[in-house]
């Protein structure tokens, strides 16, 4: 553990599982290959962080994993136990972050948490998935699990609610075809580079346009494909960062905020009422103004639901007269190395 800036030799003996020490190899029968188990992609991703940030496993106080449906898509649902022990990481506190879609950001907001509140020195936050063995219809079913009943027996799934969502946005804002066909395009383009992205390759405009149809407007390069990924964070306090590496990224505004979960009951289906919510207390945590950022990044599974994210993050109103400020932490850091495949 962390004592004094200074670390300390966890005193137990036993094998350690992670990458550089004694990690178990494919030909451990109760190991597969990366990216045919989650386990695998998770103790992939938080071993790689913990050598990057040059940090030992038995220094980690809480270990989060981000994760939707591992029960669902592979019948097991100690990940994060599972995780402790392959990285040999006991006896850290440990808990699995589960908000559907945005299991990542509240992962994120949970780790922040527990550095912040001073419950925990040393945080590592893994989040990942497992979903190609499983069909297309499948793996769509389960995703569509989190929107709501009424709407889903009528046949809401993501892919579909993006589509309207998308031909709303095109009507309403006048916009062309084509903006939405270049968000792909620069996806694209981003992952030729990335060693750990799925689809190493650019594609054009026309070939994006092209695609086949899978919810119109949107076709098939409008969509997230259905992938196996993991990524990892690892949170501490700025004094710790500092004498880790030169490189940490401080973390000055954190939020978030929920929407109506019935979509026909939002006013505007194209403004998410959550992320305007959540951008007003990070801006306002981080005491920036969004007219003045200098970039802006959204996740969501389709290339409409991103441009109405960014959007409405864009210029987030003013907070409301009477709600309780957050002032940031400036000790609250992260150091992180990911293993996240990028469409």
């Amino acid at each position: 553990m962390f004592r004094e800036g200074k670390r300390v030799s966890d005193p137990r003996p036993g094998p350690r599982y992670g990458p550089s020490r004694n990690r178990r190899r494919v030909d451990d029968p109760l190991r597969r290959p990366r990216g045919e188990w989650l386990r695998d992609l998770l103790a992939e991703a938080g071993a790689d962080c913990l050598d990057d940030a040059g940090v030992d496993a038995d220094a980690v106080d809480h270990l989060y994993v981000s994760n939707m449906a591992s029960g669902e898509l592979e019948g097991q649902t100690g990940a994060p136990n599972m995780l402790a022990h392959d990285l040999a990481a006991q006896p850290a506190y440990t808990a699995r972050i589960d908000q559907t879609s945005s299991s990542g950001g509240a992962g994120i907001y949970a780790a922040w948490q527990s550095v912040a509140s001073e419950a925990s020195e040393m945080t590592l936050l893994v989040g990942g998935e497992k979903m190609t063995h499983k069909t297309t219809g499948e793996a769509t079913d389960v995703i569509a699990s989190l929107t709501h009943p009424v709407e889903y027996k009528h046949g809401v799934t993501l892919p579909s609610f993006a589509g309207l969502t998308a031909r709303l946005y095109l009507d309403e804002y006048d916009a062309p075809r084509e903006s939405l066909g270049k968000v792909a395009v620069k996806n694209h383009r981003n992952g030729v580079d990335n060693p750990k992205a799925q689809f190493r390759k650019a594609v054009d405009l026309e070939t994006v346009l092209d695609s086949p149809i899978v919810a119109d407007p949107l076709r098939l390069y409008d969509f997230c494909p259905i992938t196996d990924g993991s990524a990892a964070l690892l949170f501490c306090p700025e004094s710790v960062a500092r004498e880790l590496t030169d490189e940490y990224v401080v973390v000055s505004g954190v939020a978030g905020a929920t929407d109506t979960h019935v979509v026909h009951e939002r006013a505007d289906p194209t403004t998410m009422r959550g992320v305007v919510e959540s951008s007003d207390q990070a801006y306002a945590m981080a005491d920036r103004d969004p007219k003045i950022s200098t970039s802006r990044s959204s996740t969501t599974c389709s290339r409409s639901s991103s441009s109405c994210s960014s959007r409405t993050s864009a210029s987030p109103r003013r907070a409301r007269a009477g709600r309780r400020s957050r002032k940031a932490v400036p000790n609250a850091t992260a150091t992180c190395r990911s293993t996240l495949p990028a469409a």
